[in-house]
């Protein structure tokens, strides 16, 4: 479903057809797409990543966007030198600092290691070339925006009709229907859980698991 129909959905239940609501309807159901992202990791947010991240020469660091929830893996990937490309192997950033401390200190090289602090990934060794980085990533949901446009996550219509229905209880007095907040809450609960269970069969899904070494 779109966004109009998803608004028409929620109009029909909660009986108010009122224009100055809808937009207010339309930042509930994005809110309830937002809150089933806040909850669970879905695989239509997991993208590979090939064009916005590369590596710059002598920095240590590349900057993500706000937008990004997560990260599964990252390649290093050099087109001219085929040796030299490679999964990069995920540290911890403490087990990082106990073992280099202080990478400005080392030779920049063809980096095998990163971590992320915030919204910004760590290199070592620190980058003596500037090469594409793809990235396995997981993203917040985009809002939706014009009437034609669909959910992020897909396949969970009735649950994201839920959250802003429930929403909706909770948000105009004139409804009068504090007793259905809870019933509308817990059928989002219950129908958001249920999608992300299917969700996790897919194929391609795993948990989040990294290669290690010795070293960690």
């Amino acid at each position: 479903m779109n966004l109009a129909a998803l608004v028409d959905e929620v109009q029909a239940v909660i009986g108010n057809t009122d224009s100055s609501v809808e937009s207010q309807i339309k930042n509930w159901l994005n809110w309830a797409v937002l809150r089933m992202a806040r909850r669970f990791d879905w695989s239509a947010l997991v993208s590979l990543d090939t064009t916005t991240y590369d590596t710059t020469a002598s920095t240590a660091t590349v900057s993500l966007a706000s937008t990004v929830k997560k990260i599964y893996d990252i390649r290093y990937v050099d087109t001219a030198d085929d040796a030299k490309s490679r999964q990069l192997q995920y540290r911890p950033p403490w087990v990082a600092d106990r073992l280099t401390p202080y990478p400005a200190g080392d030779a920049e090289n063809t980096p095998y290691y990163y971590w992320v602090i915030g919204t910004t990934i760590y290199f070592y060794p620190i980058p003596d070339e500037s090469k594409d980085l793809y990235i396995t990533l997981h993203s917040w949901p985009t809002d939706m925006s014009t009437d034609g446009s669909s959910p992020s996550i897909t396949n969970v219509d009735d649950a994201i009709v839920a959250g802003a229905t429930a929403r909706a209880y909770k948000s105009l007095p004139q409804l009068d229907g504090a007793e259905l907040v809870r019933v509308w809450d817990n059928e989002f609960d219950k129908l958001t859980l249920e999608s992300n269970l299917i969700d996790r069969k897919l194929g391609g899904w795993r948990p989040r698991m990294r290669m290690h070494d010795a070293f960690g």
